[in-house]
């Protein structure tokens, strides 16, 4: 299902720090559920999980207006609702325990900082 969120990311012209977030939830969600206790319609609920795992990512990453619920529910061609994906979502935070610390960290500060001491190097030279 990863072909799924790519394709849904480009379609929005995500940041590709939104896809790989939305990658990386999705996989840790489905071991947490594969490690505890696999819902019996799990296959039925990949691409509910795919867009949820998007939902957070975007939330999260995106530097563009996020996604809405209903963007989302209508790239699932209206097979989830979106109460379903908002639950679904509120299952996934819980499952991994609201621990996405460790995968929002950015260097989106580098390039600010480069331009600081490239001026203050300039400066140096006068």
């Amino acid at each position: 299902m990863v072909e799924w969120i790519t394709d849904v990311c480009n379609e929005f012209k995500k940041e590709p720090e939104v896809l790989q977030l939305a990658v990386t939830l999705f996989h840790r969600y489905i071991g947490h559920l594969t490690r505890t206790n696999v819902p019996e319609n799990l296959l039925v609920q990949v691409q509910l999980v795919d867009a949820a795992s998007m939902f957070v990512a975007a939330k999260l990453r995106d530097t563009k207006p996020p996604f809405t619920a209903d963007d989302l529910v209508h790239y699932t061609e209206d097979t989830y609702t979106r109460s379903e994906l908002i639950s679904c979502e509120h299952k996934l935070l819980h499952a991994l325990k609201f621990d996405l610390g460790d995968m929002v960290l950015s260097f989106d500060f580098v390039p600010y900082l480069e331009n600081i001491f490239n001026d203050v190097d300039e400066s140096k030279r006068r």
